[in-house]
């Protein structure tokens, strides 16, 4: 067996891959409430969320909640 880097091993690169980091600073009863709902998945899903809702399909456009679509 070789070692060093082989063709196809390694995780396979993901389709939409995550790029940036935020920094959040929190109290520990935050944090702690902040893992029991999901952690970063959950941030992650509730910000999809926001952007399903504010989002023009037709533009591909994400709208700020006060703007509406015509």
């Amino acid at each position: 067996m070789k070692g060093g880097k082989q063709p196809g091993a390694g995780r396979p690169p993901a389709s939409d891959p995550a790029t940036k980091l935020a920094v959040v600073k929190m109290t520990p009863t935050q944090h702690a409430k902040f893992l029991e709902l999901g952690g970063s998945r959950w941030v992650k899903r509730l910000l999809n969320e926001e952007m399903e809702k504010h989002c023009n399909p037709s533009q591909n456009v994400l709208l700020s909640p006060h703007v509406t679509s015509t």
